[in-house]
């Protein structure tokens, strides 16, 4: 019904105003449409109407759909063409857009498929005129309000007849219904119709038409405005009236038929057959007979009317006889009335005197046409003149002017006259004027703020419209998207969001510019869809073009859900297992180049394998590009990533470089010409790269869109995407034999625990007590212990059996050399056991607690021939070592014995834990309370998400809580990667589990499907169309599982997830979060992340985070172990805080986390990553969601306003009343100069302001608050607006200083602007010292750092930089180091060639836009 009601209610606006764009969806349900006369572009916008009232039509107009009131609201743009954006209209509340509108007239919508004549009442079957006119007239009016259309055959016709139905000839237009006329080609009875036909061959009849539309135009019949002449006309131009004439062979005889048949939409028939013509009189006072079949009431008459249309339409096709009208309209009636109105009309020519003083009333006589029925005089859009009339003749008025006090100094250019029958504009020949009254200040700080404050108070400002164009031709290029109809169908039938709209345009157009686009928006953010839309616009705009999208097999359901929401068929792309680029003989490459290969690229997940170099996936890409490179085939990729890189500019450097096909990009952009080179040849390219901040960034900036929630909130805070996060402790109390066991494991262990079977060749080579914990083994050991009691129970099995294992095999062999090689050789399979039922003790435990899905540290792959190579050295290197205790058997036989003693001390460590552990094992008292929440929330009706890093304490959860019969009666299902083995009770005898399972109602499910588990458990997540969901009844709510369940997966039914144990690595964490914090279909303020362990437990886990954190922020830590507060990251160059964004630098904010949680037990859990991005918000190089999501609409406006458009960049605008929204927005030119006043060109820098956020995303800002602000229209006080002007000016002046003070600082050595990394090393290190070595002075250190720093480029200076930071005089000691170092540098005879120093600015205003 409401697309039909939408549909209509376009129909409604035809012919004269045309739809732009789609139907747009809005916040709260609300429908919009766009509408613009057909010929508005190329009329005056004063156009005469024909109700008989001067108020003038706008060319533009805007209907708001609400479905829930069935109401209809008619708005016209306050200021001409100052309609709000397409993107307001969906991004924005009711109380926003309607700053823009005047008060909207407001009509019910009532249903058309409902009208048929079987409604009809009052139906006869003869009727005799005149007599009957008053029950004629009614049915004929109902008839035609109903038919579809209306055949009509007469031998006379006059126009009139169309005046006396006016009201139902509306509804067929209304409804698109036609009225074919068939008559006597001498049949006019009045000669003025025969005269209006010949007038449509006039090619130029449009003119006159921009401001009326048809329900305009057929009330202004009712007010007779319109001749019966001019109905005919208008209609025949539209096609509602076919008029044919027929001229019968003998050229003299009469065409005499009098027949009408109307047909309605279901093809009902009346027919009507007499003595009536088609005329006013055979319809008023002619004395007819007219009698009427109905093709419902009698198969005869049926039959009878079916003839009839027969008949009709074939004499209608005859082109012997019957010829066509042109349906052209005819314009000259309506130019003869406009110009006959317009001579009537009042006009101002002069105004004596001309100038006025404010606060003071002047005598005026007032001189033109037509002034004697004028009423009242008005200023437009000026409410601070009065105009009083004294008296008045046709030709003069005499009267006063009284100008408000405040009134700015402006030309009175444009008056609004009234009279008894209407209003009009008219402007008098010289305009009057109003003079200076306020003195301005001189606002010397700020060169040009005077000047901007004098154009807007006398009124010669531009708009905002003129804001935002001269804001888009600052950056021109960001701007060059195109719009889609396609994907704002795709946000109107809530498939996208805005935010993957905008994106997807975005990423589009840097593909094109670069041939790569990196997707990096945060977790949640819905990359996957995006992606699709892309390809959506891709495929577009190249219909033959190929799609391919590489990611993990896991991944491949989610890809064709995705791709199928937006039409996507799986032959309309290729998805290829990314798995397989990582396997050497896989033929990827050959699958990948078949018939060509993809010309668009989508590749998941890009970090994984690409960012290293030496892996094998980076090393395919690189054969793709080459291969590309020789056949001269450009592809398109792009990249999707939550984690583009781990604390390491080469990360960004390898996800690149295997991509950048379009070095005209980087040219268009102003980039270096070496820049390409440095991507296509990695040994001249890496440092360059890395060491180069400002093109890193700037590269970063262009290639990569990163985005986060807080950005989406900032931008559209009326969408509401995201529901707050409330992170809550669920706190565990274990026995006190538990807590001493566990805090034994967690402080004892990395010293007292020796883990022998881990690389045993280290007893012979190195110190045993210093690497008596191997990292992976000591990691997977914790981790172990902090996932659940099942879980460290195998573990401490599976430590002891290998311990054991390798007694046994020490005890074979002799205490010798002989025998410790022996020994090592079965020990890393060099050589079989001889026991028949020897154990692979490696592969013992791993492959049953890690699910394959689970993510280590990326590892460089190997080859088999690397593989063997490192086999090779390790038994050169047992030869060596055994070798060498044949000279020493007595050091020989030491080992021996420690290693046997070793695995005695660690054994009975083991058994120490698993006694303090036994009651710990069975009751498990964690899994206890992880269950008792878990159904607590399912019998409040929640759905539940739990998830573990390991996948048997996944399978020990879901068996434990399979028991429960309120869980059972709920559903409960298990997501892991692979088939495992479980033993229950610490059964010998494993059970074998396959990945996904589900029980309910005791009824116990295996070998489900993947996707199954996912649309019982999140059914409006996963199922597209409703119909695909699954009964109620066949739902489940509780989803437990492995990290498996942490990439790409819909199961944002579910507000609740519960962690059972912590990842060490805080991504994966929001990994998991990400999985329900995501849009709703349901509404919820809050979703719920519990995390299940005791204090103590948490406060072990923060605290070892913190150890990890010290080792991978190295030397930005302090001497107290605290990490400093780094307030501009502009000057960090390549530390973690100035460019990583994630991984590494997430870290503290997890260690604050976890130790707040301990403290509150409840709390508002901001996003981990996001709250790391915050870090970077001070740099203005990412592109900001509120550039991104305006782009379409600044885009339209430079092609509407064209390139030669000359924008006036003072402008005014009209305040919308919001507190947090910015008065003042600024662009502000910053030139610098020497200390001898000379001017320094290349720094000088364009600054965005404004007096709410100040320069953070200030251009951004800029944008979106022009779109959302509306014409000033009515004068403002010219002290209001000074004062506003006045505020802005203090806050800019504080600014100034703020600036000029960054140049007067002392330089040191910790404000040396550098651009490479190591030298940002180097620098760190001089810092730590106290003092100087002697005869060293501050100055010459200083001296040799901007030497290095401006002379990078050079070779020398990279060799140098290499030996100092990675090569052997990094190990110097302090004072030899820095002493090296100053006197190697001397050695280069380098010249610091930092350019002349800034000591002074000046700022000026370039743009404004001033907010009143």
């Amino acid at each position: 019904m409401l697309e039909q009601a939408i549909q209509n209610i376009i129909r409604k606006q035809r012919p004269y105003y045309l739809l732009q764009g789609n139907p747009i969806k809005g916040i709260d349900n609300q429908y919009w449409l766009v509408f613009k006369h057909r010929d508005a572009d190329n009329l005056l916008h004063n156009f005469i109407t024909f109700l008989g009232i001067g108020d003038k039509h706008p060319p533009e107009k805007l209907l708001r759909i609400d479905p829930k009131t069935a109401k209809v609201f008619e708005y016209t743009p306050l200021q001409e063409g100052n309609l709000p954006s397409a993107t307001l209209l969906r991004t924005s509340k009711l109380n926003i857009i309607e700053k823009f509108l005047k008060k909207p007239s407001v009509t019910k919508e009532k249903s058309l498929l409902k009208d048929s004549f079987l409604e009809l009442k009052g139906c006869r079957r003869k009727f005799s005129l005149p007599d009957e006119l008053e029950k004629y007239h009614p049915l004929i009016s109902n008839i035609l309000e109903r038919a579809k259309i209306y055949r009509r055959s007469t031998g006379y016709f006059d126009s009139g007849i169309l005046k006396l139905y006016q009201e139902p000839l509306q509804q067929i237009v209304q409804t698109e219904g036609q009225i074919r006329l068939l008559m006597d080609w001498m049949g006019f009875t009045k000669e003025r119709d025969i005269k209006e036909l010949e007038k449509l061959q006039n090619p130029n009849y449009r003119a006159e038409f921009t401001q009326r539309t048809l329900t305009e135009f057929l009330q202004g019949l009712e007010n007779k405005a319109f001749s019966g002449t001019e109905i005919m006309a208008e209609l025949v131009r539209l096609g509602f009236l076919q008029i044919k004439l027929v001229k019968m062979d003998s050229g003299r005889a009469i065409y005499h038929k009098k027949t009408g048949i109307f047909t309605d939409a279901l093809e009902n028939h009346i027919l009507h057959e007499g003595s009536d013509n088609f005329t006013v009189a055979a319809h008023s006072k002619n004395a007819e007979s007219v009698t009427f079949f109905y093709s419902w009431e009698s198969p005869l008459d049926s039959e009878e009317i079916n003839s009839s249309i027969r008949q009709f339409d074939a004499e209608w096709q005859r082109e012997d006889i019957a010829f066509d009208i042109s349906q052209e309209f005819l314009q000259q009636v309506l130019d003869e009335r406009s110009r006959r109105f317009q001579a009537k009309q009042p006009q101002i020519e002069s105004i004596n005197p001309s100038e006025f003083t404010p606060g003071e009333t002047t005598t005026v006589e007032i001189t033109g046409k037509n002034l004697e029925e004028v009423e009242d005089i008005q200023v437009t859009d000026d409410e601070l003149i009065k105009v009083k009339i004294d008296s008045k003749e046709p030709e003069s008025i005499i009267g006063k002017v009284e100008v408000h006090p405040d009134h700015p100094p402006t030309k009175l250019n444009n008056f609004r006259v009234k009279t008894k029958t209407g209003s009009y504009n008219t402007s008098p020949k010289k305009p009057a004027s109003v003079n200076q009254s306020l003195e301005i200040p001189d606002y010397e700080e700020i060169a040009g703020f005077k000047q901007a404050v004098e154009i807007i108070l006398a009124g010669k400002h531009g708009t905002p419209k003129d804001f935002l164009y001269w804001l888009a031709q600052q950056r021109p290029r960001q701007f060059q998207v195109e719009s889609s109809d396609l994907l704002d169908q795709l946000v109107y039938q809530n498939i996208l969001f805005e935010h993957q709209k905008s994106g997807a345009q975005h990423c589009l157009r840097v593909m094109q510019d670069f041939g790569v686009a990196v997707c990096a928006d945060a977790v949640g953010l819905g990359k996957t869809r995006l992606a699709a839309a892309v390809a959506k616009l891709y495929r577009q705009d190249n219909t033959s073009a190929k799609i391919a999208i590489i990611a993990a097999k896991k991944l491949f359901p989610n890809w064709e859900r995705e791709m199928a929401e937006l039409g996507f068929s799986t032959d309309d792309y290729e998805l290829y297992n990314k798995n397989l680029m990582s396997r050497k003989g896989n033929n990827f490459l050959t699958d990948f180049n078949r018939y060509g290969g993809p010309d668009l690229v989508i590749i998941d997940e890009a970090h994984e394998g690409i960012r290293n170099y030496k892996n094998r996936i980076h090393k395919t890409c690189l054969q793709v590009q080459e291969q590309d490179r020789k056949v001269g085939k450009q592809r398109h990729f792009l990249l999707l990533t939550a984690t583009p890189w781990n604390n390491r500019r080469e990360d960004i450097y390898n996800i690149l470089s295997p991509f950048l096909n379009r070095p005209e990009g980087f040219k268009e952009l102003g980039f270096p010409n070496e820049l390409l080179q440095w991507f296509q040849n990695r040994d001249i390219g890496i440092e360059n790269f890395t060491d180069n901040t400002e093109i890193f960034r700037r590269t970063y900036r262009e290639l990569f869109l990163q985005r986060t929630r807080q950005m989406l909130r900032d931008a559209t805070p009326d969408l509401n995407l995201y529901a707050k996060r409330v992170a809550e402790w669920l706190p565990v109390q274990f026995e006190p034999a538990t807590e001493q066991a566990l805090d034994q494991i967690f402080t004892q262990f990395e010293d007292n625990l020796y883990i022998p079977f881990a690389d045993p060749i280290r007893y012979l080579t190195s110190n045993v007590e210093q690497r008596s914990l191997l990292g992976n083994q000591r990691r997977f050991f914790l981790q172990r212990a902090e996932s659940s009691m099942y879980a460290l129970r195998r573990t401490i099995k599976s430590f002891g059996d290998k311990i054991r294992q390798m007694q046994q095999r020490l005890e074979a062999v002799s205490p010798d050399a002989d025998g410790l090689k022996q020994f090592l050789l079965i020990h890393y399979r060099f050589e079989s056991e001889k026991q028949a039922h020897q154990n692979d003790f490696l592969d013992l435990d791993d492959k049953e607690v890690w699910d394959e899905d689970y993510e280590e540290e990326e590892e460089e792959e190997e080859d088999n021939s690397e593989q063997q190579q490192k086999r090779q050295k390790l038994l050169t290197a047992i030869d060596t070592v055994t070798d060498k205790l044949r000279q020493e058997p007595n050091l020989a036989e030491r080992i021996y014995h420690r290693i046997l003693a070793d695995c005695d001390s660690d054994l009975q460590q083991l058994e120490q834990i698993q006694n303090l552990l036994s009651g710990e094992f069975v009751i498990d008292h964690k899994r206890e309370e992880v269950t008792n929440k878990v159904k607590e929330l399912v019998n409040k009706g929640h759905k539940v998400l739990l998830i573990s890093t390991f996948s048997d304490t996944v399978i020990d959860y879901y068996h434990y809580m399979t028991r429960d019969s309120v869980i059972s009666n709920k559903g409960i299902a298990m997501a892991i990667g692979a088939t495992k083995y479980y033993y229950p009770n610490n059964s010998t005898t494993p059970k074998t589990l396959k990945p996904h399972n589900i029980y309910k109602n005791n009824q116990h499910q295996t070998g489900v499907k993947r996707a199954q588990v996912f649309k019982l458990f999140a059914p409006v997540a996963n199922c597209k169309n409703p119909e695909e969901r699954p009964n109620t009844t066949e739902e489940i709510s509780v989803l437990i599982g492995s990290e498996t369940l942490s990439v790409g997966q819909n199961l944002q039914d579910a507000d609740f997830l519960i962690n059972i144990d912590l990842p060490w690595n805080p991504m994966i964490l929001e990994q998991r979060i990400g999985r329900i914090d995501r849009p709703k279909q349901h509404p919820t303020e809050h979703i719920y992340i519990y995390y299940a362990n005791s204090q103590n437990q948490l406060l072990r886990q923060a605290s070892r985070l913190a150890n990890l954190n010290k080792k991978l922020v190295g030397e930005l830590n302090q001497q107290d172990g605290s990490i400093p507060v780094i307030t501009k990251v502009e000057n960090l160059g390549a530390s973690i805080y100035g460019d990583t964004l994630f991984d590494d630098e997430v870290l503290p904010g997890y260690i604050d986390f976890i130790n707040s949680l301990v403290k509150a037990r409840k709390l508002e859990q901001n996003n981990l990553q996001e709250e790391a991005y915050t870090k970077q918000e001070t740099n203005s190089n990412l592109y900001t969601q509120n550039e991104v999501l305006y782009a379409e609409e600044l885009s339209k406006l430079l092609k509407e306003l064209g390139e030669d458009y000359q924008a006036n960049p003072i402008t005014l605008g009209r305040h919308n009343g919001e507190k947090e929204e910015p008065s003042g927005l600024l662009a502000l030119t910053v030139e610098y100069y020497g200390p001898n006043g000379e001017p320094i060109p290349n720094q000088t820098q364009t600054i965005y302001w404004n007096d709410q956020t100040e320069e953070k995303d200030a251009y951004g800002i800029a944008i979106a608050t022009a779109f959302k602000t509306r014409d000033a229209g009515d004068v403002f006080s010219a002290k209001h607006l000074l004062k506003n002007a006045n505020k802005l000016y203090k806050q800019l002046i504080k600014l100034k200083k703020y600036w000029t003070a960054e140049l007067q600082q002392e330089e040191t050595l910790e404000n040396i602007s550098t651009t490479s990394e190591r030298i940002n090393s180097i620098k760190k290190r001089l810092k730590k010292f106290d003092t100087l070595p002697k005869g060293l002075k501050p100055t010459i250190v200083k001296n040799t750092i901007k030497k290095l720093s401006s002379q990078k480029e050079l070779k020398q200076v990279q060799k140098l930089l290499r030996e100092y930071t990675e090569g052997s005089k990094k190990n110097l000691d302090d004072e030899t180091f820095i002493v090296q170092l100053v006197q190697d540098t001397d050695q280069l005879n380098l010249i610091a060639m930092d350019g002349i120093k800034a000591t002074s600015l000046k700022v000026s205003a370039s743009a404004i836009l001033l907010r009143a």
